[in-house]
């Protein structure tokens, strides 16, 4: 990152990606911090999102992403939902704060699921 900051200085680097062998686990958490640092600055709902004001949950790390059939949506008002599919889904629970709804999307969560994956091996 100093060579890229020497050479061009006029770039922002946000570390995001930037992880040592592309740990799946570190990438998942630069994402996370990113997302988190995205909010804080912008005017946003109180959680961090990817798009659509819609946090997705997923088994593995970009690019491919794995959906989980989960995903927390922030409503004008201060409204938040849990449903099972993005924009059309079925309403699995509907909350005032996003972390009373992450409660809930985790025990929906399936049992068997294992430590996050590269996104660049996923099928």
């Amino acid at each position: 990152m100093t060579e890229i900051r020497r050479t061009a200085p006029f770039v922002h680097l946000t570390g995001r990606f930037e992880v040592p062998d592309h740990d799946p686990a570190q990438l998942a958490e630069s994402e996370w911090q990113h997302l988190r640092t995205r909010a804080a600055e912008a005017d946003t709902p109180e959680f961090p999102f990817t798009n659509m004001w819609t946090l997705r949950f997923s088994t593995c790390t970009r690019p491919g992403l794995i959906d989980l059939g989960l995903f927390l949506d922030a409503h004008r008002g201060g409204r938040y939902t849990l449903s099972n599919r993005l924009l059309d889904g079925e309403i699995l629970s509907e909350a005032a704060k996003a972390e009373e709804l992450v409660s809930v999307a985790v025990r929906h969560l399936p049992s068997h699921l294992g430590p996050v994956t590269s996104g660049a091996s996923a099928p």
